[in-house]
């Protein structure tokens, strides 16, 4: 076994920890990536719901107006028969 290397083993050691540090770099910036991604999707999701509560809302307000118009109608139909 030679005394010297040369420096390859701490070449190796070297470049095994840079692949190391990268991996690590690039988990990090996936898991950040998908926070990202995750918060737009739960900010959106929200926005929806509101949306459809406010839908809901306007419908029920819609169907309430058309029995009173239905109503005062009727009211004047029968005020028109006599």
């Amino acid at each position: 076994m030679p005394i010297f290397d040369f420096g390859r083993r701490g070449n190796k050691i070297n470049s095994a920890r840079a692949n190391s540090s990268q991996l690590r770099w690039e988990n990090q910036s996936e898991k950040r990536d998908f926070l990202i991604e995750k918060k737009s999707l739960e900010g959106k999701l929200v926005a929806l719901d509101l949306m459809l509560d406010e839908l809901k809302s306007t419908q029920i307000n819609t169907r309430k107006q058309q029995t009173i118009l239905s109503q005062r109608m009727t009211e004047v139909n029968i005020i028109l028969l006599l």
